[in-house]
């Protein structure tokens, strides 16, 4: 099963010389604290499994990585830092695609709700988000408002969610740093359940998410570029 793990800034990050080398220390911080998570974070190299042809040579965290990385978004600043382990078609297959405008995983292995939810507290603990969701073919279809993100049964939003506010909830962690202020939201035990009583779960959730104003518009904020030095 493929699905992909989405997180989103509020703005398209800087490309400034010290903006860009934080962004990727921060990088490096989330792939460090996930590699003691689960070993499928390990053995990742500047790479990507649709367009292989940068080099699988550079290992990620490496000095030669940190350059090769800085000096492609100094040169464009809509380049994104392509990550991949080079497994194909496996179990064991991951990728990581950090872009100005979000962080995302592309994964192969059902990792369990514990390891998820640690996943996301460490990428809230370095980096700024709007919103974290999972992104599969049964999330997808799941459509209940055309002009909002899509709801999967583990998210993170930027806002602290009382427990009697969504009609589904197996557990709730709250964020509270410097850098993030909301909640993490798993609706039930089981979040890779495709069934009729999952959708009807979503649907719910989503309807109250909404009117909460927790989930973000698809459409980007007029001033979402104004960081970026064209």
């Amino acid at each position: 099963m493929e699905y992909n793990l989405h997180a989103l800034f509020y703005k398209a990050l800087s490309n400034s010389d010290q903006e860009i080398q934080q962004q990727l220390k921060a990088l490096e911080s989330i792939v460090l604290e996930a590699q003691k998570l689960h070993p499928i974070f390990s053995n990742l190299y500047i790479n990507n499994a649709i367009n292989p042809s940068k080099p699988l040579g550079y290992s990620f965290p490496s000095q030669e990585a940190f350059k090769y990385l800085y000096n492609a978004r100094k040169k464009d600043p809509f380049d994104s830092a392509l990550l991949w382990n080079g497994k194909n078609d496996s179990a064991e297959y991951i990728s990581i695609t950090f872009s100005n405008s979000g962080l995302s995983f592309g994964l192969e292995n059902q990792l369990n709700t514990e390891i998820l939810k640690k996943l996301f507290q460490i990428m809230l603990t370095h980096l700024n988000f709007k919103y974290i969701f999972i992104y599969d073919d049964f999330f997808r279809d799941i459509v209940v408002f055309e002009h909002r993100h899509p709801v999967s049964a583990i998210c993170y939003v930027p806002q602290i969610i009382s427990e009697n506010s969504i009609p589904h909830l197996y557990k709730k962690i709250d964020v509270l740093n410097d850098l993030n202020q909301g909640s993490i939201l798993i609706f039930d035990e089981n979040i890779f359940e495709e069934s009729g009583r999952m959708k009807k779960i979503i649907e719910e959730n989503a309807i109250a998410l909404v009117a909460l104003n927790a989930i973000p518009e698809t459409e980007l904020d007029s001033d979402f570029f104004s960081e970026v030095d064209l």
